[in-house]
């Protein structure tokens, strides 16, 4: 293989095992019930926002997608058992936003379209999604809540392993990762900067870095410190 078909090869492999690791071992679909509305959200925003296909065949594929959210909201009530409660109120925080995006983001996404066969199978779906949603919003608050209390920290041994495979430049050992918040806890200017950063792209508190797992949830989120991140990845 050629060096570029290599890289893509780690890449994939790289991609699975962390895939892998997430199912069978940390089991992100059983504690975040964020997982299940963000999917929801990126499976459209990746048609919508990218060009590559003209918009009413994007359009047919969003209402596909669309038409199948239903079953997985309710594999998420099926699935859920102990999250930790940040990552519930995570979830609260964000679904707002997501309902917003469904009811005006996408339909302006594809306003101008004509074709009536395409138009009316979306319009047809998108109570649905609605409706589901703001159902999905009131099993986290007066369900999922009041019984949310996992912990989120993932040990060491598995959170190296994650950090190799997805690539977070966090790689080698637990006491390299460990060393590395270390040296960067011990400097006031990056905090700043990180606060910076984090007022700048008007990031609230608690509020999540999507696809990120837990130890940078809270890390992106709260900005803690050196013995918050050591006690959070288990040590």
């Amino acid at each position: 293989m050629t060096p570029e078909q290599t890289a893509d090869q780690e890449l994939v492999l790289a991609n699975i095992r962390s895939s892998l690791l997430d199912i069978e071992t940390i089991g992100g679909w059983e504690t975040n019930p964020d997982r299940y509305s963000s999917t929801a959200t990126n499976a459209v925003f990746v048609i919508m926002s990218r060009n590559f296909a003209p918009r009413g065949e994007r359009l047919k594929l969003a209402t596909t997608r669309e038409r199948r959210m239903p079953k997985m909201f309710e594999a998420a009530r099926a699935n859920l058992k102990n999250p930790p409660r940040i990552y519930t109120e995570i979830a609260l925080e964000q679904l707002p936003g997501i309902v917003s995006f469904f009811q005006k983001d996408v339909p302006l996404a594809f306003s101008g379209l004509k074709d009536r066969a395409l138009l009316d199978p979306f319009h047809e779906a998108k109570p649905t999604v609605i409706r589901e949603l703001e159902r999905c919003e009131a099993f986290p608050k007066n369900d999922l809540l009041p019984r949310s209390k996992g912990d989120f920290r993932i040990g060491a041994e598995d959170y190296t392993r994650w950090s190799i495979f997805r690539g977070t430049g966090c790689c080698g050992s637990a006491a390299k990762i460990c060393g590395r918040i270390k040296r960067r806890s011990a400097r006031p200017q990056r905090r700043s900067t990180c606060t910076g950063l984090r007022n700048r792209f008007w990031m609230p508190r608690k509020r999540i870095i999507r696809r990120r797992t837990s130890c940078w949830r809270l890390f992106a989120a709260r900005w803690v410190g050196r013995g918050h991140i050591l006690g959070h990845i288990g040590l």
